[in-house]
Order: C-alpha cells, then structure tokens, then sequence
C-alpha cells in the first residue's frame, strides 16, 4: 500500500499536468474550431489542403473536451485514463502530421512535449489505483504506448495528404511519411494529387 505521502505528491503531480493540459487545450480547441474561419493554422503550418477539411475542427472538438473532461471526470479513473490515451494519440499525430507535410522532425517536439505529460499522468493513476509492480507498469505503458503510435501513424496517412512535391531535384524525399504503405496506396495517392 502506499504512504499518505507518495499518495499526495502524485495527486499533485496528476493535477499540476491535468491544469497545464487544460490551459493548452483550451487554447488550442479555440484555434482548431475556428480554422475553417481564419486559416490561421493552415498557414501557420504550411498546409495547403493537405489535411481533410474538417480535420482541424474536429481536433479543436475534441481538445475542448480533454480540457473540460481533464476535471469533469477527476474521480472516474477509467474516463481520465481514456482522455489521456487520447492524448497521447493525438499528439502522436500531431507529431506524424508536421513529418508527413515535410517539415523538419523537430517541430514535432513541440506538440510531442504533451505525449510524456499525459504518460505521467496514466502512470500516477495506474501506479495508485492497481497497486501494481514497476514491471507491470512499464509493460502496459510501453504497449500503450506504441498502440497509440501505431493508431496515429495510420490516421495520418488517411487523412493527412503528402504535399504534391515531395521529393528535391535530387531525388531525395523531404517526407518520412510519403511513400504509399502499399502499392495500391500509390494509386490513392496519385489520384488525390491530381484533384
């Protein structure tokens, strides 16, 4: 069982990280909602309809709820930890997304910084309510993890298009996530940079 005083300094760390997501969130979720009115993000990112239309206010939907749902569900253990898998997700793809409109990997650090604050805050949860050894842990983070990963990377390349020219005079590729995963991708792909 835990001591009184590990319990309260994870309880503070868990609160500290869900407050710092829901002031980013809330902002972000105004920006996402709003983009099909101001284009801000879209220029901002160099995102010339690469992504689906309705991409980016869905996102600021779904971020609107994650800050509201952050302290609207504090005591339900289950909802806060799906809200962080969310998190996680998300931000895996916010990740996939800058790589896959050829933008340099670093600028993905910049929604990545969210993937380990929402890990630390499954992890508290998990480590105070299962009680459960450090190998467990690290076992179901990890998988977690990469799932979500996993998931990301493929919505990317459903709703995320390459831009047109991905490739330099060269021949070298300015993309990570360009090439079709599968040949019957590549003829997706050419149809949608003819549209």
């Amino acid at each position: 069982m835990a001591s009184s005083s590990t319990t309260s300094a994870a309880s503070t760390i868990d609160f500290t990280f869900r407050v710092i997501e829901s002031i980013a969130f809330s902002l972000h979720a105004i920006l996402g909602i709003t983009e099909p009115c101001t284009g801000c993000l879209k220029n901002a990112f160099q995102d010339h309809n690469n992504m689906v239309w309705w991409g980016w206010p869905v996102a600021g939907c779904g971020l609107a709820f994650v800050a509201f749902g952050n302290f609207a569900f504090q005591d339900d253990d289950m909802v806060l930890l799906a809200l962080q898998w969310y998190i996680v997700t998300f931000h895996f793809g916010a990740i996939w997304y800058h790589i896959r409109l050829g933008h340099h990997p670093v600028v993905g650090m910049a929604p990545g910084i969210f993937i380990p604050i929402a890990l630390t805050v499954i992890a508290t949860r998990l480590q105070l309510q299962l009680q459960s050894s450090w190998w467990y842990l690290l076992l179901s983070m990890s998988l977690g993890t990469m799932a979500c990963a996993a998931i990301s990377f493929m919505l990317c390349r459903l709703l995320v298009k390459a831009p047109a020219s991905t490739t330099t005079e060269d021949g070298e590729q300015t993309s990570w996530l360009s090439q079709p995963l599968h040949e019957s991708d590549a003829s997706s792909d050419a149809s949608r940079t003819r549209d």
